[in-house]
């Protein structure tokens, strides 16, 4: 998995918060892995382990993206008489990381 420093790499070569903290940053790779695998079905990874080709560099963009505004991954539920409010979730993965990503996910003819 892509490490906390190149994460806070990227954020800093995109003019972000150099000094992100590590704690921060664990969480927004942990959640963009999760998102990853989520849309492989657990074919991201090889047999031994190992992420696929171009799966890293995805699973950092979508971290940089979770870290510049974590509410994104957040479900907000409001439940009283104003009835219910549901926060906005992660808005999907750019078509970009779809094209790496498809060559590894699990459909229902593959």
């Amino acid at each position: 998995m892509p490490s906390v420093s190149d994460l806070q790499a990227l954020l800093a070569r995109d003019g972000g918060q150099p000094e992100a903290s590590n704690e921060h940053a664990s969480m927004s790779l942990i959640a963009a892995e999760g998102i990853v695998d989520a849309y492989c079905r657990g074919r991201h990874k090889t047999m031994s382990g190992r992420y696929r080709p171009g799966v890293e560099s995805v699973i950092l963009l979508v971290a940089a993206r979770i870290h510049g505004n974590p509410s994104q991954v957040a479900i907000n539920l409001t439940v009283g008489q104003m009835g219910q409010s549901l926060g906005k979730g992660f808005n999907g993965l750019t078509l970009g990381e779809q094209q790496i990503l498809n060559r590894y996910r699990k459909t229902a003819t593959g």
